[in-house]
């Protein structure tokens, strides 16, 4: 007879040796956090250890050595499936993908392990070791990929949005942080996943088709938190200046959907950064107006586990009031234990214009 329960599995390697069957005596819980932008993604495995095995023998033989100056990091990865969820002997996996160790801690009693990884480790030089460097006739793109192939990672640069710049003073901040400042104020989003920098256009993943609707009170979620903010979420225009190197003003200026001239309300964001034309200062405006105003609207849902919501996906939510619409998903966490497998969702209200 087949075993058709619905069940949830997760799979754990440790430096590409799996170690799953190792670990499921011991009642292992995970937690996987995807991030849209702006973080890096991470991994929680807390591991209970009444008899004391990680805390005196595992934890050394495994990783203490490449916590503390061993020769490799210890590489984690992790995969989520869900075996017969809709009674149809179907299974659907979500892979989390790969994490380097980055801490240990031991509590109790009774005793348990937490091991935390992270996709951007705190060791790789990228995030801590600080430069200085003038950049010189590059492009956004440009910069990225000479980064990238430096740390020994890849990249995909997936937006339109790739402004050129003269010259870029590089002063005494880590690589990633310089990525991450030019990418805002280019209004191009940017995270590190899987040993890769992903560049890309919010507005692009706004125009995909969502991947589930929400009803209120459709029995589908658990816990629920909608909020509306008008601190700096309201701007109505926003202007972007630059000095260009022959001392002529370069100026773009990108108005709100809504914009009414009329009104004495008005919000204006001004902002100064290097732009090399009319036409790029207009175009960066208007990705940051929709920066700024992005999280004007907003919810969070706990849900059953669900493995195809992921951080970039969107979401209906209908009969929700002023809150129905389609959502960006810019926070996912999965987490299975004793509780079962739950998905805790974050969300902006996508933006039409």
């Amino acid at each position: 007879m087949s075993d058709t329960a619905r069940r949830t599995r997760i799979g754990i390697s440790i430096d590409g040796v799996d170690i799953t069957n190792d670990l499921s005596p011991y009642n292992v819980s995970l937690t996987y956090t995807d991030y849209e932008e702006g973080e890096s993604d991470d991994l929680q495995l807390v591991v209970q250890d009444r008899d004391g095995i990680w805390l005196k023998n595992w934890i050394e033989t495994l990783v203490l050595a490449s916590v503390y100056g061993g020769d490799a990091a210890t590489k984690i990865t992790a995969t989520i499936t869900k075996e017969n969820w809709n009674n149809d002997g179907i299974s659907a996996s979500l892979p989390c993908g790969s994490f380097e160790l980055d801490s240990i801690v031991v509590d109790g009693p009774p005793s348990q392990v937490t091991l935390k990884a992270t996709a951007l480790p705190y060791s790789c030089q990228i995030r801590q070791t600080v430069n200085s460097k003038a950049w010189e006739g590059y492009r956004l793109s440009g910069i990225i990929a000479e980064m990238a192939t430096k740390h020994g990672m890849t990249y995909l640069y997936e937006s339109s949005i790739d402004p050129s710049y003269d010259r870029l003073e590089q002063y005494y901040v880590s690589d990633i942080v310089f990525l991450e400042h030019l990418c805002t104020l280019a209004g191009n989003a940017i995270k590190s996943t899987n040993n890769t920098l992903v560049v890309f256009d919010q507005r692009a993943y706004e125009s995909k088709d969502a991947v589930r609707t929400i009803a209120f009170g459709d029995g589908t979620y658990n816990t629920y938190k909608v909020s509306m903010d008008t601190a700096e979420t309201a701007y109505a225009s926003c202007t972007v200046k630059c000095i260009a190197q022959d001392g002529t003003l370069i100026e773009g200026t990108a108005y709100a959907d809504d914009y009414d001239s009329s009104d004495e309300d008005n919000q204006h964001l001004a902002l100064y950064c290097q732009v090399s034309s009319i036409a790029q200062a207009q175009t960066v405006a208007a990705a940051n107006l929709r920066r700024f105003n992005k999280f004007a609207k907003t919810f969070s849902i706990t849900t059953p586990g669900d493995v195809n919501i992921v951080a970039g996906v969107t979401i209906n939510l209908a009969d929700w009031g002023v809150w129905s619409g389609k959502y960006l998903v810019y926070e996912a966490a999965h987490s299975v234990g004793g509780n079962g497998y739950t998905t805790k969702i974050k969300a902006r209200q996508t933006l039409e214009g």
